[in-house]
């Protein structure tokens, strides 16, 4: 898939293995986005998303998912540090907060990042 070069990206990423609500859900030893592996779950699909900012050198990202992306791993470290850590470390200054979904007009009441 061809996805052209952007001034600001918008994206959530899949969320079926850092969701409470999910099946799937992965309590795992580690944080879920570092597993890189998983065709088209959360891993997977942050990669894409990491990949596709470092190679456009995309100025503003706002990135949305499920508020337990900050639950930790039994390492300690949380999906939410991952993100961030790969975010500054192309160069973004990260603020993450948790704002509440039916504030912005959507009819379910979801805490999101």
């Amino acid at each position: 898939v061809v996805v052209p070069q952007s001034d600001v990206v918008i994206s959530g990423t899949s969320c079926k293995g850092v969701s409470r609500a999910s099946s799937v859900y992965n309590a795992s030893e580690t944080a879920v986005l570092e597993l890189g592996e998983g065709v088209g779950g959360s891993a997977q699909t942050f990669a894409g998303l990491d990949a596709y900012v470092l190679k456009h050198s995309v100025p503003l990202v706002v990135f949305e998912n499920v508020d337990s992306l900050d639950a930790p791993a039994a390492d300690e470290k949380s999906n939410l540090k991952v993100a961030t850590e790969a975010f500054e470390a192309a160069g973004f200054k990260c603020k993450p907060w948790v704002v509440e979904s039916r504030l912005f007009g959507l009819s379910a009441c979801r805490r999101r990042f």
